[in-house]
């Protein structure tokens, strides 16, 4: 399947799975990650534990589903620590596990481009190349 892009506020989406890069140290205050963790508060402390713990690490894909609207968020482990730092080999980690869960559509915003550093067009490359690997998953890239 082919990435579709969009304009807008990715938490408008249609899409019942929003995805996002974060940190593996437990931290989620700022961009897309402040955003998410606003509107789903209660798995800040599952994403914290799951950090301290080493449960959660670059390159892995952690799906939380929020008990009250049954939306989802994905999380993707694409940096260590906050700020730019993020490896293009950790978002393509993290996209494959992401996508080996078959998920009927994955929404994700320009992830590991912002903060985290990355070129937008390696990855957006590397999301189109993983895509065509994982045909059943819709991916939808919401650009600002």
């Amino acid at each position: 399947m082919t990435v579709e892009y969009r304009k807008g506020d990715i938490f408008t989406t249609e899409i019942n799975v929003i995805g996002h890069g974060c940190n593996c140290v437990g931290s989620m205050g700022a961009g897309i990650a402040l955003q998410v963790i606003k509107r789903n508060p209660e798995m800040l402390t599952e994403y914290q534990h799951r950090c301290h713990q080493q449960q959660f690490k670059p390159g892995a894909a952690w799906l939380w589903t929020n008990p009250t609207t049954g939306k989802s968020v994905l999380n993707l482990g694409t940096q260590y620590f906050p700020g730019a730092n993020a490896r293009l080999a950790w978002v393509k980690e993290a996209l494959t596990a992401a996508l080996s869960m078959k998920l009927e559509a994955i929404a994700l915003p320009r992830i590991g481009a912002g903060i985290g550093g990355l070129d937008w067009e390696e990855v957006k490359a590397a999301i189109e190349e993983l895509s065509d690997q994982f045909p059943t998953t819709k991916v939808v890239i919401y650009e600002l």
